[in-house]
């Protein structure tokens, strides 16, 4: 992950979220060819963006199912932790992480319904 300012590489993907947890959405780099299928050594850093008024949590994987599968995710509750992150309500400030390359995600609200964008790129 570079530390310079984050710069977009590839296309903004908007997931709308609900109390149930979504089907499981790649966010491509532009470094990855859905033709051919092949992946080059790319950026893995996705900037993530909630405008709804709920909280929502991110699962992620680095295919849609089987063993390396993005999970289902859960709100996590006092003594059971999930293998989520929580972007907040209404965040006006974007969240980064490092994650694969061509990752899969998938969100759950904590009430109602909430969009959140993911854009991959480099940068903070």
């Amino acid at each position: 992950m570079s530390i310079n300012a984050f710069m977009p590489q590839g296309s903004t993907v908007a997931i709308v979220s609900a109390v149930t947890a979504t089907s499981p959405v790649q966010v491509t780099n532009l470094t990855y060819s859905a033709a051919t299928g092949v992946t080059a050594q790319g950026p893995s850093n996705y900037s993530f963006v909630n405008v709804g008024a709920v909280p929502v949590f991110v699962s992620w994987g680095t295919s849609q199912g089987g063993s390396a599968g993005c999970p289902t995710p859960v709100i996590p509750t006092g003594g059971s932790p999930t293998n989520t992150f929580c972007i907040p309500a209404g965040n006006t400030d974007k969240r980064v992480l490092t994650l694969a390359p061509n990752a899969w995600f998938s969100i759950i609200a904590t009430a109602t319904s909430s969009t959140l964008y993911i854009t991959p790129g480099d940068g903070l």
